[in-house]
């Protein structure tokens, strides 16, 4: 289920036609491994060649672009989808803290609340795309 997935996102990067690193079975699946180790130093493998780790940024990030919808991907349904509850989140947030500031008197001041929220990158990266 997983290949058939990988192979799904991979075509609608559509890069998979003449892309060397997935003429062998699995190397897609390596994409992320094969940048960590060129980026870390570690001692490579034969085929992983400068063109070869090229290639799997290049991939790896068009597959990311597409699965977030950013880019030449870009889509505002899947933005939406991605950021659209943290985003609303922040703003009722906002819009809150604004009627109160607006409403308060030096009698009644608003509490002072200290925020904090947690998420993955991913999701900093479509708010990051949706904020412009």
């Amino acid at each position: 289920q997983f290949r058939k997935l990988e192979l799904n996102s991979f075509k609608c990067s559509k890069a998979a036609d003449d892309a060397e690193i997935f003429t062998k079975p699995g190397r897609f699946a390596l994409t992320e491994s094969v940048i960590l180790m060129a980026d870390s130093g570690a001692i490579l493998p034969e085929w992983m060649t400068p063109e070869v780790i090229g290639e799997a940024r290049e991939v790896n990030s068009k597959t990311l672009r597409w699965q977030l919808g950013l880019g030449e991907f870009r889509d505002e349904k899947i933005l939406k989808f991605n950021a659209g509850q943290l985003l609303d989140t922040l703003i009722e947030g906002m819009k809150s803290t604004w009627e109160c500031r607006g409403a308060a008197t030096p009698a009644a001041a608003c509490k002072k609340v200290f925020h904090a929220y947690s998420t993955h990158d991913y999701i900093l990266n479509v708010m990051l795309e949706l904020l412009g």
